[in-house]
C-alpha cells in the first residue's frame, strides 16, 4: 500500500520550518551583535538555587503575558542575581519572549505569591534602568526558593547596611 502525500502538503511543511529556522537565526544574529539576550551561565560553585523545567511568564507587554514558556525555563539564584533563562532550542527565541534575566539581588523590589490559571506561582518585581518589570515564575519547590532567596538578600542587606569606619568610631566614642 503505497501513500500518496500530495506536495502542497510537503511545500507548506517546508515552509513553515523554513520560517521557523529563519526567525531562530535573525534572533540569534540580533543578540550576537548586541542586543539583550545573551544567555547566562554562572560558575557552578556560585549558584545556592537551581530548578530546571520550571515556567516563567513576563509581565513587559500583552504578548509576552500570555507567553511564556511551561517546564522549559531554568530558574537559579547566586549571591548576586536571580537567574531566569530558558533550555535550548527555547533560549533561541528567549529574548524575543523577554524570558532572559540577570536580576540582580538589590533591585529585586517586591516577592508575592499569585496564581496563574489556578497554579500559584511567585511574582517577582525588579528595577530596570527603563522602569519597574514583573516576572511570574511557576517552581516545583517555591518555599525553598523563598527561603533561599530571602536568606541572599538578607545577607546583601546586612552588607549594604553595615556602619560606615566614621560611624563605627562615632559608636563607639559614645560608648555604644
Amino acid at each position: 500500500m503505497k501513500m500518496n502525500i500530495p506536495s502542497s502538503w510537503i511545500a507548506w511543511f517546508l515552509a513553515v520550518w523554513a520560517v521557523l529556522f529563519g526567525y531562530a537565526v535573525v534572533s540569534r544574529l540580533l543578540r550576537l551583535k548586541g542586543k539583550p539576550g545573551g544567555l547566562i551561565e554562572p560558575p557552578p560553585e556560585d549558584i545556592v538555587f537551581d530548578e530546571r523545567f520550571a515556567g516563567a511568564r513576563s509581565h513587559k507587554s500583552l504578548f509576552t503575558r500570555f507567553g511564556g514558556g511551561t517546564s522549559c525555563m531554568r530558574i537559579s539564584i547566586t549571591k548576586k542575581a536571580l537567574l531566569v533563562r530558558p533550555h535550548f532550542p527555547f533560549s533561541l527565541v528567549g529574548a524575543d519572549s523577554d524570558l532572559i534575566h540577570e536580576i540582580p539581588l538589590s533591585a529585586i523590589s517586591d516577592i508575592t505569591q499569585v496564581a496563574i490559571a489556578g497554579t500559584p506561582a511567585i511574582a517577582v518585581r525588579f528595577a530596570t534602568p527603563v522602569g519597574e518589570c514583573r516576572v511570574d515564575l511557576v517552581l516545583k519547590r517555591p518555599m525553598d526558593f523563598l527561603s533561599v532567596l530571602s536568606s541572599c538578600c538578607q545577607d546583601r542587606k546586612e552588607l549594604n547596611r553595615s556602619p560606615a569606619p566614621a560611624e563605627n568610631v562615632a559608636r563607639q566614642s559614645l560608648g555604644e
